[in-house]
């Protein structure tokens, strides 16, 4: 649009001057003219329509360059920050897989509850050469239910082991939620899939000795910068790669991301 205008703003400059042999009368009858002309033909049209595209093509350009600066500073950021995957970490597949999605989630988030299928099926079908750590990131405004659950969680895993936190994990994000529910009622029913009883878990979880644990997760993918869950970091572990893919995606994509690692 501004190009427009400058084009525009020539002509009119050109015919404000003394370039022409006219005088002041003359000069405003040919600018009433052109724009007459302009107003009456698709000439303006066009030339407008193609500013708006151009317009248009710039910010989407610019916005696909800022994006690729925030990944690019995340993936620093991670880099340097995030801990190595390790047998204190909720890990579903092989352990000595070659790479690792770590995942932080909040177990209100409704994208991390369509991301958990996704995520299950691509290490099922990976033979052994991916993992998926499970990591907390617990967002402000879906606080204190998503806390709760992550601290619940943690109190499952004390008590059931590794495979009964991702037995009560894919319990709790499998239950529909519609409106507001009794967050007490929707985790004791995923620990009941592992029997654990109402009683245990809220003994557990009223001692708050989790509640660090969570809370390091938190602070963790917090200073990384990463915004919004479900925030998954793909890590290649002998070359030290890793690949930022945050928001939900489909299996495609990160069978993509995987290849782009292994390169």
């Amino acid at each position: 649009m501004l190009n427009l205008i400058i084009k525009l703003s020539f002509i009119f400059f050109i015919l404000n001057s003394n370039a022409f042999s006219m005088n002041k009368e003359q000069r405003e009858i040919l600018k009433q003219e052109i724009l007459n002309d302009l107003l009456h033909s698709n000439t303006l049209k066009e030339l407008v329509s193609t500013e708006i595209k151009l317009y248009e093509i710039n910010k989407i350009s610019l916005k696909s360059k800022q994006k690729q600066q925030l990944q690019s500073a995340i993936s620093q950021k991670a880099q340097k920050i995030l801990r190595p995957v390790s047998t204190d970490d909720h890990i579903y597949g092989s352990p000595t897989a070659p790479i690792s999605i770590i995942e932080f989630s909040d177990f209100e988030c409704p994208y991390c509850r369509k991301i958990h299928p996704v995520l299950k099926r691509l290490v099922n079908e990976s033979k052994d050469q991916v993992n998926w750590v499970f990591r907390h990131y617990p967002l402000s405004f879906h606080k204190p239910n998503a806390q709760l659950e992550a601290e619940a969680s943690e109190c499952i895993a004390h008590l059931a082991q590794n495979e009964g936190f991702w037995t009560f994990i894919d319990a709790l994000f499998a239950q529909p939620r519609r409106g507001k529910q009794n967050r007490d009622q929707l985790i004791n029913r995923a620990a009941a899939k592992v029997n654990i009883s109402p009683q245990s878990l809220d003994k557990c979880i009223k001692t708050e000795k989790f509640k660090k644990r969570v809370n390091m997760d938190e602070k963790e993918a917090l200073a990384i910068g990463l915004r919004g869950t479900p925030a998954n970091i793909l890590i290649h572990h002998l070359s030290k790669k890793i690949k930022i893919r945050q928001g939900s995606a489909s299996l495609q994509t990160f069978n993509k991301d995987i290849k782009e690692l292994l390169k």
